[in-house]
């Protein structure tokens, strides 16, 4: 697991290896699950290790020999990485942001013979986010696979791929990792301090990537906490104040793929804060995510259970909605209309 530079995930790393050593590597992976729980790193350890040149096929990916450098740096002449044109700098603003040009793009490089190693490697990052003439474009590919062709997929879940897409595809869903593991890895990898490492575990949920961004970034702590300040005012708040806030919410949605991302990124938030609840309700308080809202969540936990679990599945649902295009104002006034009140404590 070392030389892969993973944390977790034993289980695809043992199977990937061993589809190495069998040689019969797919030539489809599709890696899914929650942002920041590893899927992109673990698309790039995979590459390195079908490439490496380490004489010990054990020892692959090495980390140490030139292909393993050029991989993770991104200048791999045989490796073919295609995200969003807002991650790599571009101002797409379209719905999904990953156009059929650069699935073309990726279509010319997977048709020519490999170049310096084995095989010839595609990886889609946020394949999710892919126009759906970008995804019919890159079924042709998937239906007729070349030889030492292999294409790396990433989303959050099937469900926002095109099923002709996940079926030609070997899935590997990833969880999120336990807390303990999560806060050994930030203390002895990362260098954090351990009693931080230890809030940052339960925070994260699991999702490594996240944990160490937030490490590193004072920023991701300070986000989430004016989204938790924003439903913590939200369920005191009247009608007027609610349809304020999902308009607000609509307004970010419109702002391109990073309002879309900072509003299921909220929801998601305040999913796993009723969640919380519903945990707290139960007698569970170990198992609780954001540990540092134990005032406000032991509040609530007062209510009726029917109410938390009624609205964490509106969440859910809501988040669903706007992933099918429904009128995100809509969808979100009603979420937030429909939110149970609860007068909570005012944070000092």
């Amino acid at each position: 697991m070392e030389n892969w530079g993973l944390v977790g995930h034993e289980w695809a790393v043992a199977a990937l290896k061993q589809a190495i050593a069998r040689r019969r590597v797919p030539h489809a992976i599709l890696f899914v699950g929650p942002s920041g729980v590893g899927k992109r790193t673990l698309a790039q350890a995979f590459a390195r290790a079908l490439e490496c040149t380490a004489t010990d096929a054990g020892a692959r990916p090495c980390g140490q020999c030139r292909t393993c450098h050029l991989i993770a740096g991104g200048n791999y002449p045989d490796l073919c990485l295609i995200e969003t044109e807002r991650a790599s700098g571009g101002q797409r603003q379209d719905r999904r942001d990953i156009s059929i040009e650069q699935i073309r793009s990726l279509q010319h490089q997977v048709s020519l013979k490999p170049y310096e190693g084995r095989w010839v490697i595609g990886i889609i990052a946020g394949a999710h986010e892919m126009s759906d003439a970008a995804a019919n474009c890159l079924l042709k590919t998937l239906e007729e696979p070349q030889p030492a062709v292999v294409l790396i997929l990433t989303a959050p879940d099937v469900g926002q791929l095109f099923p002709t897409i996940v079926s030609r595809c070997q899935v590997f869903p990833l969880r999120p990792l336990p807390p303990a593991q999560t806060e050994t890895a930030l203390a002895s990898r990362f260098g954090v301090e351990p009693e931080r490492a230890a809030v940052l575990a339960h925070l994260s949920g699991g999702r490594i990537g996240w944990a160490v961004r937030a490490a590193q970034d004072e920023s991701v702590l300070s986000v989430r906490r004016e989204r938790l300040d924003a439903l913590a005012q939200l369920v005191g708040s009247s009608r007027r104040q609610r349809l304020d806030e999902a308009a607000s919410l609509s307004d970010d949605y419109g702002k391109g793929q990073d309002g879309r991302d900072a509003v299921h990124e909220t929801l998601d938030l305040w999913a796993s804060w009723w969640r919380d609840v519903l945990l707290l309700q139960e007698g569970c308080a170990g198992q609780i995510t954001n540990v540092d809202c134990s005032a406000e969540l032991q509040q609530a936990a007062r209510y009726p259970s029917g109410e938390a679990a009624r609205f964490l599945a509106e969440i859910l649902a809501a988040r669903d909605h706007l992933e099918r295009n429904v009128n995100p104002r809509l969808a979100l006034e009603v979420l937030l209309l429909g939110m149970p009140h609860i007068n909570l404590p005012h944070r000092t």
